[in-house]
């Protein structure tokens, strides 16, 4: 089974219909977890028991500056109340220098969904680059999305894993 490189996972926002990658990313995260409620009772004796409740996600990223005079869509986003559809995904293979409009989604691995920009941070060391953390908060579901091959050349082995024998390469599906 082929490993997804950190170079190929990033954060990518929707502008005007089309996917824009976040430019100079140097780290992303998405975080899910589910809010749960104690259900244990007298009967329950020592060992505290739990309910799920409701799920939610965030995301993380970090990127370095660039230098130029217009402000950053994020700040914009971040300023604005209206939530912006965003996805952890994987892209294609890239040089290590590419324009953030040139990032192309490949279908390995992809979670969209609509988020707000509750965070964004700027900071600098001496000598260091300037970099922007971001923080995008959840605003609904977490749709997990995926290409028809990946799943085209491959089966389940017995202990649940699924072996890839394919190459990577067709449009996105939702399943």
């Amino acid at each position: 089974m082929k490993k997804i490189k950190a170079n190929d996972l990033i954060v990518m926002y929707k502008v005007n219909g089309r996917w824009k990658a976040i430019a100079f990313g140097t780290s992303c995260e998405i975080d899910i977890s589910v809010d749960t409620i104690e259900t244990s009772g007298k009967i329950s004796g020592k060992w505290k028991t739990f309910k799920k409740r409701k799920r939610g996600w965030r995301i993380s990223t970090a990127y370095l500056k660039g230098n130029v005079r217009k402000t950053p869509d994020l700040i914009e986003m971040l300023n604005s109340d209206d939530p912006v559809q965003v996805c952890f995904t994987t892209v294609e293979p890239h040089p290590d220098i590419i324009k953030h409009t040139e990032y192309k989604q490949d279908g390995r691995y992809m979670l969209t969904g609509e988020a707000l920009v509750v965070r964004v941070t700027e900071s600098a060391r001496k000598g260091d680059m300037v970099t922007i953390s971001a923080e995008l908060q959840g605003n609904g579901p977490l749709e997990q999305v995926w290409a028809d091959w990946v799943f085209k050349n491959g089966v389940w082995d017995n202990s649940g894993v699924w072996i890839d024998e394919g190459v990577w390469g067709e449009d996105l599906k939702t399943t």
